[in-house]
């Protein structure tokens, strides 16, 4: 796996903390910042599930790769085949 499970729990609170202070930083609220810094943790806990889910176990950053290949594919405004320029 890329981060093993054993270092979420440190990682998603040390990137919590970090964006209560960022946010603090710009003038938000600590309430504010609070509330935003859950929503972010709940992103990464999503993206992580939906990660693990889609690719399986391990995940690695190989497949990580395909992800965010698909991810550009559908915002994207062109098909994957088709050079730019061409609709």
């Amino acid at each position: 796996m890329v981060i093993p499970r054993l270092h979420w729990a440190g990682i998603l609170t040390g990137s919590f903390c970090g964006n209560v202070v960022a946010n603090m930083l710009i003038g938000k609220s600590f309430p504010i910042s609070f509330i935003f810094s859950i929503g972010d943790l709940g992103f990464a806990y999503l993206f992580s599930e939906l990660a693990v889910r889609y690719l399986g176990r391990p995940v690695t950053l190989n497949s990580l790769r395909e992800i965010f290949h698909i991810l550009d594919w559908a915002v994207s405004e062109y098909p994957p085949d088709a050079p730019h320029g061409v609709l």
